[in-house]
């Protein structure tokens, strides 16, 4: 059996395919995440947040031969988590990731991580934040001093954390992904939004919205990722689970 450890549109489109051919067992951290899992007589979901020791469970008690790990390219935590548990158990380790092209956009900045993507943004008023919850907490000194919109997952966890932040209701916007970039153009257009603040995942369709309205985009770079075999297409992965069977 094959474990996909998903977290995004990306970790589901993984699991599909596989289980057209293989035993799949899908992991993901939430219950609203297994919820959006087609499950089918070869493709199984479960959900909860894995630390080392869950995860060796999960992989003995199913007998699970190659993990794909398909979770966002922030998720590092999990993914390193991962690839020493398949080393500790002997088990194939493969981390799937599409590729990002870097965007060519004169108001497009990169930065290494949220506190310099923070300090970039007082110089705004509107700021429009696309990075989910996790590290929402290090924009609160934005949050009270700026006009902050936020785009969150629709679930009453991602609203808990707005309404701990004093972000009023006004300002959240609760949607699931993917956005096209006809739906990123309404969002900032409507909201008046300065600047936006995005991780380096999905930028297609925030930087052709961006050059649309003429407004700046902060990017946080992506970290670096752990592990040896790493594959970005579906059939790229299809070749290596075969070659490793």
């Amino acid at each position: 059996m094959i474990l996909v450890l998903s977290g995004t549109s990306v970790g589901r489109k993984v699991a599909d395919a596989l289980s057209r051919k293989y035993k799949v067992l899908v992991s993901t951290k939430t219950e609203y995440g297994k919820k959006l899992i087609n499950e089918n007589k070869n493709l199984k979901a479960v959900y909860g947040e894995l630390d080392r020791e869950s995860l060796k469970s999960l992989i003995l008690e199913n007998n699970i031969k190659v993990i794909v790990d398909a979770t966002h390219p922030f998720a590092t935590i999990i993914s390193k988590i991962a690839f020493s548990v398949s080393k500790e158990l002997n088990v194939d380790y493969i981390r799937y990731l599409e590729e990002e092209e870097k965007v060519s956009y004169e108001n497009a900045i990169y930065v290494e991580g949220h506190s310099q993507a923070k300090e970039k943004c007082y110089d705004f008023d509107n700021i429009f934040l696309t990075i989910g919850t996790k590290n929402l907490a290090v924009y609160k000194d934005l949050i009270d001093s700026k006009n902050v919109f936020v785009r969150v997952l629709p679930t009453v966890e991602s609203i808990k954390v707005c309404e701990d932040l004093n972000i009023l209701p006004k300002n959240i916007i609760a949607m699931q992904g993917p956005f096209s970039k006809e739906l990123n153009y309404i969002l900032f257009k409507e909201t008046e939004a300065q600047v936006v603040v995005t991780k380096e995942s999905n930028l297609f369709e925030k930087v052709e919205a961006a050059k649309r309205l003429g407004i700046h985009l902060i990017i946080v770079k992506r970290p670096k990722e752990v592990g040896r075999k790493k594959v970005s297409s579906i059939d790229e992965l299809m070749r290596v689970i075969k070659d490793a069977e």
